[in-house]
């Protein structure tokens, strides 16, 4: 009698899934033990996950149902609720719990409210006008004046709904102009311009939240009817100040330098030229120029450094009040009188709030650097301004920061290991220098991704610039403003905004020099939103976290790296306007049909397509090219298949028979069945058009689309594309 196991059909798959679940129910303890020893760190989730509800207010293309706000609005009250009993009830864990569970749909409230609050009246057509307006803002540019206007009559009427705030441009005439004066001006007014392509920054919406309406420029040169009264309001006396201050400093340094150096202090860049923002983005400088969390802190620490040996010296003073707790209240009135003339940006108002918070730590003696902190300031600016997750002030700002933060904790945690007396003479040495590396390495590397993503290149030698710049700028630019500012009420501020101007110009000399090198911007063309998607939350992962199982992320973000890398640009372009198409050649230069391109969407194709210099000329070539032209129009193949692009007038026999897709750029005109044909008016109405190449299927993406029917995208008659033309939406 033989005696052994008995078997049945399915016995392995039984014991695998048996396995399986043993293995699963042994991890939970442990994950539960990983969780309760990072419970100190939950709440550095909440401001992440009141990004994602913010995310699903403002990405759909339609307009979210009523039902939703009013499920989030429920949600977030009875979790704040559970929060307020789980504090009474001293269940500090609980009440994290029941804030992660609020932090979702409070997001989500933030921006539907902010949403709702705001009242922009959009320019629905071109229009030129004769209006009377109020100033409400003048900024210096390369080239004339950029006015910001309000209190608007139309003369003559119009027939349209008119914006209550337009900005325009005007070449000449304006330099006596300032901030409450009324002037009549005749303008050629528009809609702010939308993205050129799908998934592109949508300037349109942040100007709609801004309250503006329409942008332009002059027909001839502003009339001066009254000069600013004075009842203008804090608002108008700001921006006069502002203005002020910007003519006060650039006129120290006239030139480059001086137009730079005043946008440090006020914020008004549009003085700065094209040429220097290009150098500046190439070399990794462009941070420096936006007001941000290295300024303030800069201005801060020159404040506070200046208030407390000032202090020192009254000692009747110091017996009232410490000198160090004064002087950070000195650096908190600082940041904030740098806030206002700063003009507010995003990345101010979280560096202002990130200040604050951390001068207010001295106060009470805490440690004022850490995850926290950076976390309340985000919460701050997502309850204040949700619609900012979005632009890549916010992304590029907290990137560097969490990165900068998370690297202080790691050297912390390590510095406590071992105390600076038991590290060697030379190591101390070189502590600062070793510093300087790995902060710059460090911000560098965080912002990279978004670089990547809003302007499809990533600087190489970003770094080598960033090592040299940030001292010049630390220890020579910003104290030099600072102190001049000080000393304007005395006159004496020209010798000192003199030296910023000189220190300036050396930080445009290292980027022009760095810009120049070979291989300068790496192009990263075709990165999709699902690609930053995976470098975010990996990021997050690993900066939050503290035990060892945050190296988890490491892996998520090589994935979302190498899926970049791995991306395709699209294949073809079509204008806004669709007057010109546009494709990538086999030597990988973007060529266009002939025709007038506006020069924003040559620079989004442009980025999208990782390409440098002007679009060339889509012209013939031999057959067999990827990219070639003929008498009726041109084509572009990617494996067997084909698309037609019609330019001219004309039968398109051939076109129909030998292509899978034909574009008319001319008419409506229409190809027999199987093939798809867009005429004219489909095409406009996508307003702007990318077709990218999967297995070798063509896929097309429309602006009009992407874009859907939300409060700020205007009256824009829905695409023509349906979903068979479209592909994927």
């Amino acid at each position: 009698m033989q005696h052994g196991r008995t078997t049945w059909p399915g016995a392995g798959r039984w014991s695998a899934g048996s396995t399986a679940l043993a293995a699963a129910t042994n991890a939970l303890p442990r994950l539960r033990r990983l969780l309760l020893a990072e419970r100190h760190r939950w709440a550095l989730w909440v401001p992440v996950l009141m990004g994602g509800g913010v995310l699903l207010y403002m990405v759909p293309a339609e307009e979210p149902s009523t039902r939703l706000a009013e499920l989030a609005l429920f949600a977030t009250a009875a979790g704040l609720s559970l929060a307020v009993l789980a504090v009474l009830a001293g269940r500090r864990t609980r009440a994290t719990l029941a804030i992660l569970l609020v932090a979702l749909p409070a997001g989500y409230l933030a921006a539907a409210w902010r949403t709702a609050s705001v009242e922009t009246v959009t320019l629905a057509r071109p229009a030129t006008l004769e209006l009377e307006a109020r100033i409400l803002a003048v900024e210096g540019r390369a080239r004339g004046h950029r006015l910001t206007l309000d209190r608007i009559l139309v003369l003559g009427g119009a027939r349209q709904p008119v914006p209550q705030t337009v900005r325009i441009g005007v070449a000449k005439g304006a330099g006596f102009l300032a901030p409450g004066d009324r002037i009549r001006i005749r303008a050629r007014l528009e809609a702010p311009q939308p993205p050129a392509l799908p998934g592109g920054y949508d300037w349109a919406r942040d100007a709609w939240f801004q309250g503006l309406g329409a942008v332009g420029w002059s027909l001839g040169a502003p009339v001066l009817l009254q000069a600013g009264g004075q009842d203008d309001g804090l608002a108008l006396a700001v921006e006069e100040l502002r203005s002020a201050l910007s003519a006060r400093i650039a006129g120290a340094t006239p030139g480059p330098a001086g137009a730079v150096a005043a946008a440090l202090v006020t914020g008004q860049r549009g003085a700065v030229d094209d040429a220097i923002w290009q150098d500046m983005q190439r070399s990794g400088l462009a941070h420096l120029i936006s007001i941000s969390g290295l300024h303030f802190t800069l201005v801060a620490g020159v404040v506070f450094f200046l208030a407390r040996w000032g202090l020192a010296l009254c000692p009747p003073l110091c017996r009232r009040l410490p000198a160090q707790k004064g002087a950070a209240i000195c650096a908190i009135l600082a940041c904030a009188f740098y806030l206002v003339v700063s003009g507010a940006s995003v990345p101010a108002q979280r560096s202002f709030v990130m200040a604050v918070i951390a001068f207010s730590a001295l106060l009470v003696d805490r440690d004022p650097i850490s995850l926290r902190l950076l976390s309340v300031a985000a919460i701050a600016v997502l309850l204040w301004a949700p619609h900012s997750l979005l632009g890549p002030s916010f992304q590029l700002s907290f990137a560097a920061m969490v990165g900068l933060v998370a690297l202080f904790e790691a050297l912390a945690r390590r510095r406590d290991r071992q105390p600076a007396a038991a590290r060697p003479l030379w190591h101390r040495a070189l502590a600062y220098p070793q510093g300087i590396v790995a902060t710059t390495l460090m911000a560098t590397l965080a912002t990279a991704p978004f670089g990547a993503w809003h302007f499809g290149t990533i600087a190489t030698w970003g770094v080598v610039a960033n090592m040299l710049a940030v001292p010049l700028t630390s220890f020579a630019v910003m104290p030099a403003a600072v102190i001049g500012t000080v000393l304007i009420p005395l006159g004496l501020d020209q010798p000192a905004f003199m030296v910023m101007g000189e220190g300036v110009a050396w930080v445009l000399a290292i980027a022009a020099t760095v810009a120049a090198w070979p291989h300068a911007a790496f192009a990263i063309p075709g990165m999709d939103s699902a690609c930053i998607a995976l470098i975010v939350l990996g990021g997050l992962w690993l900066a939050i976290w503290q035990q060892r199982w945050r190296l988890a992320g490491l892996p998520v973000v090589l994935l979302g790296l190498a899926t970049a890398l791995a991306g395709t640009p699209p294949g073809l372009f079509v204008a806004p306007d669709a007057k010109v198409a546009g494709a990538i050649s086999d030597e990988g230069r973007l060529l266009r049909t002939p025709g007038r391109l506006d020069g924003r969407v040559a620079d989004a194709w442009q980025t999208r397509a990782g390409t440098g210099g002007r679009p060339g000329k889509w012209e013939a070539a031999p057959d067999g090219d990827r990219a070639a032209c003929d008498q009726t129009g041109c084509v572009i193949r990617q494996g067997s298949h084909v698309i037609a692009v019609l330019t001219v007038p004309g039968d398109p026999g051939d076109d129909c028979r030998h292509a899978q897709l034909v574009l008319d750029l001319v008419a409506e005109r229409r190809c027999p069945l199987p093939t798809r044909t867009l005429g004219y008016r489909s095409l406009r109405a996508a307003r702007g058009l990318e077709i990218r190449f999967a297995g070798g299927e063509p896929i097309l993406s429309s602006l009009a689309r992407a874009r859907g029917d939300r409060p700020w995208t205007r009256s824009i008659p829905p695409s023509r594309l349906d979903d068979d033309d479209a592909g994927s939406p």
